[in-house]
């Protein structure tokens, strides 16, 4: 049977692992290494102290004893010297005196206290002891000289004669006649003993030791409580961020403290208060995200359902119109033809607001004062709403215009008032709508989660004192075909409808709404410079014609036959291909002989942008017309900035393909 091997302990990955350890032993090494510093530089200096006393009391007790024993020097009589040298040698800490003459004899040595021979040395030479360098020095000055070693202090000095004058005489009247020269008689040697200092130094070492291992066991105990106190609130913060990073949020840490320790965990107390609130952002964040997500996934599908049907529609039209021409008015078959185009109609517009929900169609905007648009959507309220509901206005006659389309700004009113009436039914209440300007700064925009840029905006304020929503309706209601009204009053596209219009006019959309509070949509619009379209048509009641060459390019056979069709009768000359990458090659060999292009923007092999950059490129003056029925990839914006004169979004209709190539090859000849 297996069993877990018991784990053992290992002392450096304890260490490792513990940061309290960590502390408290390197300050327990810095304690001692500092403890330590200080008694060997105490110890030192009073080492040093106690040989400069022993150093000084040796050249005291030499200097004595070559004043006194200088006659027996000069005499070399060992019977005077004895005396003065034994009451020298008698001294506790001297171990042994020695006396030499002018040619560094001995004369006379005291007895050695440390084993060394009396008296009787005293006819041995000792010159090679003094040495010629010692000698020399000694015979300059009247200095000493001391050698020092762990056990002795050696402490030279010579002996000089006294200094001679002419005469007695000379003592009073020739005071300023210097005596004769001193010459060195003899040298003593000195020898003491340094047990005293070397024990004063020992036991100072080991008292100075002593302090130190109490000083450091006593300041790492200090130490060890000081951290230990430091470290309970750290862990119990260690605990708190570990809970923060594993829950959603972490209990308060309890402040005791008012110093460091207290501020940090005060720190932690907030940053944990900040977490919670920036959780719950983040999951309004993610929520919005997703609904963002949804909407694009949406666009996109109804992008390309609206490409489809845009060339499906453009045939019916192109051909409906052609034979409308040739017909007579009072013909039944007119009529049919006529009801066929409105219903052409009616599927154009559907193709718009699809395009619109994913907000990727053809506005057409314009510099447009909405206040006007508000007004008059608001006098078809007052006629269809019930008294019970009653409509207040707060509109700002002053309001700078903005970029957007009429007809999507009638119908936001229309739907956000609609939604406001259902929400007003049962109880009735009040409509509030608000129109003025606003400067938005970067703070604002964060505050209200506005997906916008800093600047002037139109905001389009509209308030009702309904039901309102609870948060998961919420956010769901800019979800197609999401409605909480019974089945059958309702498709769950309005509010869809508002919000493509609002992206679509590079504006964004709020909403606060709670249960039985009613609901607020603000609606923020940025303004427009100018009041006037610079790319609008004059549209004329009669359908311009010409005689010019065009290249057409589409590769939808039945659109591009149909199209040709329409030229032609207009009067051009139609050279038609359904392969952009022949039609290259074709205006390549002569791009004189044609006046200006119209292609297609989705197609094989190459899309109409790419044929127009590259024809440009051929023929700068060539003038281009790109048409698409819908396209992620190409904006007019973008389609006017590389150089293509026109941007027409299918199906186009023959007066408005009339009126825009006379408008594009006019300006080419201007």
């Amino acid at each position: 049977m297996n069993r877990h091997p018991k784990l053992a302990f290992h002392p450096i990955d304890a260490l490792r692992r513990s940061f309290r350890a960590k502390v408290i032993l390197i300050s327990i090494f810095f304690m001692l290494i500092t403890c330590l510093s200080l008694t060997g530089f105490f110890v030192y200096h009073q080492s040093a102290s106690l040989n400069a006393s022993l150093v000084e009391r040796g050249g005291l007790l030499v200097r004595v004893l070559a004043h006194s024993a200088r006659v027996g020097i000069f005499a070399e009589n060992p019977e005077l010297l004895e005396n003065p040298v034994d009451g020298i040698a008698r001294q506790k800490e001297v171990a042994r005196v020695m006396v030499y003459n002018a040619n560094g004899d001995l004369i006379y040595a005291s007895a050695d206290r440390q084993g060394a021979s009396g008296p009787s040395d005293a006819n041995s030479s000792q010159n090679a002891d003094i040495g010629e360098q010692l000698y020399e020095k000694l015979s300059a000055s009247d200095s000493t000289v001391c050698f020092s070693s762990p056990d002795a202090l050696q402490v030279w000095s010579g002996v000089f004669s006294v200094p001679d004058y002419a005469g007695t005489e000379a003592l009073f009247f020739e005071e300023n006649k210097p005596p004769e020269a001193k010459k060195v008689i003899g040298f003593i040697h000195l020898k003491i003993r340094k047990e005293k200092l070397n024990s004063q130094v020992y036991g100072f070492l080991f008292k100075s030791g002593l302090i130190a291992v109490l000083a450091t066991a006593v300041a790492s105990g200090l130490i060890f409580l000081v951290i230990n106190n430091l470290m309970q609130p750290l862990n119990r913060l260690g605990r708190a961020i570990k809970a923060l990073g594993e829950e959603d949020a972490a209990e308060t840490i309890p402040v005791d403290t008012e110093d460091e320790i207290g501020r940090l965990a005060i720190a932690f107390n907030e940053l944990s208060g900040s977490l919670r609130k920036r959780r719950a952002e983040n999951f309004q964040l993610e929520m919005q995200l997703r609904q963002a997500q949804k909407l694009e996934a949406l666009g996109t599908l109804s992008g390309g359902i609206a490409h489809d049907f845009n060339n499906v529609l453009s045939p019916i039209f192109g051909y409906t119109e052609m034979a409308l021409e040739e017909i007579p008015e009072n013909d039944r078959l007119y009529n049919n033809l006529q009801q066929v185009l409105q219903a052409a109609e009616r599927a154009r517009e559907l193709v718009r607001q699809i395009l619109a929900f994913s907000r990727q169609g053809e506005s057409r905007r314009r510099p447009l004062h909405v206040q006007v648009v508000i007004k008059e959507a608001l006098k078809l309220l007052r006629a269809s709403l019930p008294s019970t509901i009653a409509i207040t206005e707060e509109i700002d006659e002053s309001c700078g215009p903005v970029f957007a389309d009429p007809t999507n700004i009638h119908r936001i009113v229309m739907n956000l008032a609609t939604n406001a009436y259902h929400a007003m039914q049962a109880q009735g209440g009040e409509l509030k709508v608000a129109l003025g300007e606003e400067t938005l700064t970067g703070a604002d925009i964060s505050r209200l989660s506005l997906d916008l840029v800093p600047g002037r905006y139109v905001k389009l304020t509209m308030s009702d004192t309904g039901s309102g929503m609870d948060d998961e309706t919420l956010q769901r209601i800019f979800d197609p075909y999401f409605t909480t009204k019974p089945l059958g009053e309702g498709t769950g596209m309005g509010l869809a409808m508002v919000h493509g219009i609002v992206k679509g006019c590079s504006a964004d959309i709020r909403v606060r709404s709670k249960p039985g509070k009613g609901t607020l949509f603000q609606i923020y619009f940025p303004r427009a410079e100018s009041d006037t379209d610079p790319d609008q048509y004059v549209e004329s009641p009669l359908t311009p014609s010409g005689h010019e060459h065009i290249l057409l390019v589409d590769d939808e056979v039945q659109v591009a036959q149909m199209l040709k069709q329409m030229l032609e009768h207009l009067g051009y000359c139609v050279t038609l291909f359904t392969d952009s990458r022949q039609a290259l090659e074709d205006f390549a060999a002569r791009p004189e002989a044609f006046d200006l292009i119209i292609t297609d923007q989705t197609m094989p092999h190459m899309t109409g942008e790419d044929l127009a950059e590259e024809a440009l490129r051929l023929h700068t003056d060539i003038p281009v017309i790109l048409c698409t029925g819908f396209s992620e990839k190409i904006t007019e914006e973008k389609a006017k900035s590389k150089g293509i004169r026109a941007f027409l979004m299918k199906p186009v209709l023959r007066q408005k393909m009339a009126e825009t190539l006379r408008v594009v090859l006019d300006h080419s000849e201007k």
